[in-house]
Parts: C-alpha cells; structure tokens; sequence
C-alpha cells in the first residue's frame, strides 16, 4: 500500500489531532543538532508531527490558583495520548512497509556529557518540526503556537522511511505574536529568564523562524519542577511551596539545586503529580505561565496575566494540600510553623551577588 499525506492526515483527524505537518531532512536542513532526524532513524526520509489540544477550560482556574488538578491532569492524559498515536502510526506505517520510530512526547532526552545532560536536550525537537512543517509558529516566549489553542498544545511525532511530501511552514503574517509589542509572557516568569533579550534567528529549510533568545535556561527549570515559586515582589507565586530565594544564572541554579531537592523532598506530598524519568518522587506542575497566559486574544492575555497576580501565594498544609492565600496571611502561617517544619520552604541562604540582580531597565515586566 502507497502511503500518501492524505492518508496520514485522515489517520491523525480520527485520533482528534487539531493540525499536523510533515518534515523532511530538507525542509529542516541548517536547523540545530535536534533537528537531526538521523540521530534516531539514520534511514528516516520524513518526520510527522502533530499538535493535541489541552482542555482551554481549566487554564483560569489553574493560573488563578483555584483549581490545579484539573489542569494537571489534563496535561498528564493528553501527553500520554500524544505518546500513544504516535506508537499506533508508527506500527501502522511499519504494516505497510514503511519502518517507523515513534517520538515521545516529552522525557527522552540526549545522550552526551554531565555538563550537557543537565541541560535536558531532546533526542528530536517536536517544536521545531512544527515550526518547519507548518504546524505552529514560534512566539517570543519559545513557545510553539497555533492561531486557534495558542500554545495549549502537546506535540507528538515520529520518523518514518516513507518519503511523503513536506509541509510548508507558516507565513509570519499568519503569527499572532506581537513580540516585544505584547511580553505577556514575561510578566508572570518567576525565574526571569524570559528578560530584555534579543531575538534569536533559526533557519530551517532556507526559512527564518525566530524567538526570544534565552540568556540561561536551567532557572526555569528550576521553577517549573517545583522547587521553589515565590516571585521576587512577594506579592505571588506559582503553585510550587518552596519560597527560596530564586538563582537567576545557571551556575547559581547548578550550586543551590541540592539544597532545594533535599528540602523538596522532605515535605509532605502533595495531590496529585507524577513520576519524571529523572525523579523518584512524584513531581508537579506548578508554572507553565509563559505558555498558558499566552492565547489569540490579547486583551485575554492581560486578564490571565492579572489572575496570576492577583492570585496570591501558595502556602502547604501539613496533611500536604495546597492553599493560596495573600502574602500577609502567608507569613504569619510560615511564622506559625515549627523552625524544622518552616525550614522546609524558607529559611536563610547566601543572597544573589549585585551583579546577578536584575536591574529595572532589564526587568521591565514591572511595566506590564
């Protein structure tokens, strides 16, 4: 049987993907080593990525810290489900003649030394397969978004030896993004590490694609896995307990993420989460605010931007439930606590030298 796009576009409607594009090593040649097909498949003549849509419903909820596990759980399902189709496709292909290798979603990561592997770099980039293939389009946060769910997406994809015809990426005039007219992206980014930064330029297939180039990336790694969410205002945080001051460079991330694990680790669980390939523990999600304050609608953007601010704090209970709270009642909870017990998300570290603090002409999310 000759597999065509058509088929394979049927194929991924019926399994309730929203958009989905093809690649090939020429519509990704000059990209960056992720963009390596032959990494995974040295025979892969096309790469199929598609986009799966998060419940839009449960992001308010979530960003106003009402509700997490709604938004927690989604994420876990779809993410699963994105695993599962791209596993169904790659055997269907294989039936047909064609060997395949199916792409997890998320937590497979390359191979390479200690200083790189921190780093968690992807064995293929499913954003910048969508990006070349037309599935979605860079925003300033890095982001991969769509003109109808933004980036309230998961990407799935696989490799294949089927020689199918490559989609084209989108125009820029197609991408709602307003870049540094908009940062809404950047207002709730407890790590800063989306801050004044230039754009940064990826060619692919001879076509620009461009983001907010990164200054460090493991702060927000930082955050995101839970360890610590107070901003550096006070005035809220994401869902994470911890209230740690935040580092701001990798080289602070890298020397203060053991005390922080230890601590991380010694509090009571929390409901929900889940097991990260690198964790023994269940972890959580508690930001992802670049991707879920970002959406089509600008004035919609704004509104999600104020819920997280105005949400308040996070501060955990003893039987482990989360409560958010404004930051006066925080502190005298925390002041409330034992010494062992407070010590478990807060307590006296070395502060950010000057040179790593941010000064307000950098930090311009005061702004927004």
């Amino acid at each position: 049987m000759e597999v065509t796009n058509e088929i394979i576009m049927k194929y991924l409607r019926v399994e309730g993907v929203v958009h989905a594009g093809i690649a090939t090593p020429e519509t990704l040649e000059g990209g960056p080593p992720s963009t390596d097909l032959s990494y995974v498949m040295p025979s892969a003549k096309s790469a199929i990525v598609f986009a799966l849509p998060l419940n839009l419903d449960a992001i308010p909820d979530y960003l106003g810290k009402k509700d997490r596990l709604t938004y927690e759980t989604n994420y876990i399902r779809v993410s699963s489900l994105g695993d599962g189709i791209a596993v169904k496709l790659a055997n269907f292909l294989k039936v047909q003649g064609y060997p395949s290798v199916p792409l997890a979603v998320n937590e497979i990561y390359r191979d390479g030394p200690p200083e790189d592997k921190k780093y968690m770099y992807p064995d293929i980039s499913l954003r910048y397969l969508a990006a070349a293939s037309g599935v979605g389009f860079f925003g300033f946060s890095g982001n991969l978004l769509t003109n109808d769910y933004g980036p309230a997406i998961i990407l799935g994809g696989l490799l294949t030896e089927a020689e199918l015809e490559p989609t084209k990426p989108l125009d820029k005039s197609e991408n709602y993004c307003d870049y540094y007219n908009c940062l809404q992206c950047c207002g709730t980014c407890p790590s800063k590490t989306l801050h004044g930064q230039d754009l940064v330029t990826v060619t692919m297939g001879g076509h620009e694609h461009q983001y907010g180039e990164k200054k460090y990336t493991l702060p927000c790694a930082f955050v995101c896995g839970g360890f610590s969410g107070l901003d550096r205002s006070g005035k809220w945080s994401t869902w994470a307990t911890g209230r740690f001051p935040l580092p701001l460079t990798d080289e602070e991330t890298v020397a203060v993420a053991p005390m922080n694990l230890e601590r991380f680790n010694k509090r009571p669980p929390a409901p929900g989460g889940r097991y990260h390939t690198f964790s023994p523990n269940p972890i959580y999600y508690v930001c992802s605010n670049c991707q879920l304050i970002c959406t089509p609608d600008k004035e919609e953007r704004k509104r999600r931007n104020n819920l997280v601010k105005e949400s308040g704090v996070i501060v955990q209970n003893e039987d482990g439930t989360l409560e958010a709270m404004t930051p006066e009642e925080a502190r005298k909870r925390l002041d409330a606590m034992a010494p062992e017990r407070r010590a478990l998300y807060e307590g006296e570290v070395e502060p950010l030298p000057e040179e790593h603090k941010l000064t307000e002409e950098e930090d311009f999310t005061h702004k927004l």
